[in-house]
């Protein structure tokens, strides 16, 4: 197994996150989101915004989160500290693929997520098609 799955069984060749992180996006508190748009000047490449915070304000994120993205990227795997209760990673893609998020939080506890891109609802038709 690679790093990039953190030790799960690929199960779709295609969309390697895919099924791996439980397929829910919000979960214990905790909410994957993403929003995408056209880089300007561009006709095939758009920036993700991908965020997790806290559902609930008496339940603040602390900690990191590991995103996990496809294959293709030359670094699949980004941790990114939690600041002002959210970690943030904006990233440019040519077409949707699944993220899944470990949430490993100060007090131990760990969440995970995941967000197929290709059903953001408000990112552009020719992302989710690609």
């Amino acid at each position: 197994m690679s790093d990039l799955t953190d030790g799960k069984e690929i199960l779709h060749d295609d969309d390697p996150q895919k099924d791996l992180w439980g397929g829910q996006h919000t979960r214990k508190d905790r909410q994957l989101s993403a929003v995408v748009t056209k880089v300007p000047g561009e006709k095939k490449w758009f920036q993700i915004r991908l965020e997790v915070k806290s559902t609930k304000e008496s339940n603040p994120l602390t900690g990191r989160v590991t995103f996990y993205l496809h294959d293709s990227f030359d670094k699949p795997v980004i941790t990114v500290p939690v600041r002002s209760g959210a970690a943030i990673l904006t990233v440019v893609a040519f077409g949707a693929f699944t993220v899944g998020a470990k949430v490993e939080e100060d007090n131990g506890a760990v969440t995970i997520l995941e967000r197929d891109l290709a059903e953001v609802e408000d990112a552009p038709l020719a992302f989710r098609q690609n």
